[in-house]
């Protein structure tokens, strides 16, 4: 069962956000998704659909393990830890969540990390 914090943080943060950022997760989540397993194979006639999905995976893994692979893949998770902390941080400034600054100090410090 969830602490009553939890809940209304989700309530509060969690559903705004993602009402206001679906189309920018969905975006990018399709634009890694294409990138990884839609990326033709020059010459696919004579690769079978095992070999298809075998190349697909080493283009994730060399993605991955690449450095500029590495570098724009921390940029993306950056930007969206950016924006998923601007949004915390301006919705909990507002006037109609102030209830939630008062009581969730009246918590103690472990049980507010923990929400």
């Amino acid at each position: 069962m969830k602490r009553p914090l939890t809940r209304a943080l989700i309530k509060i943060v969690a559903t705004g956000f993602y009402r206001q950022h679906t189309g920018f997760l969905l975006s990018l989540f399709v634009l890694v998704f294409i990138n990884f397993f839609y990326t033709n194979v020059l010459n696919q006639t004579h690769l079978t659909r095992e070999q298809l999905l075998q190349t697909a995976l080493k283009l994730v893994i060399s993605s991955v393990s690449e450095p500029l692979g590495v570098v724009l893949l921390f940029g993306l998770f950056l930007l969206y830890s950016w924006k998923s902390w601007q949004y915390v941080a301006g919705r909990l400034q507002g006037v109609d969540v102030q209830f939630l600054y008062y009581s969730s100090t009246a918590l103690r410090w472990t049980r507010q990390v923990q929400s």
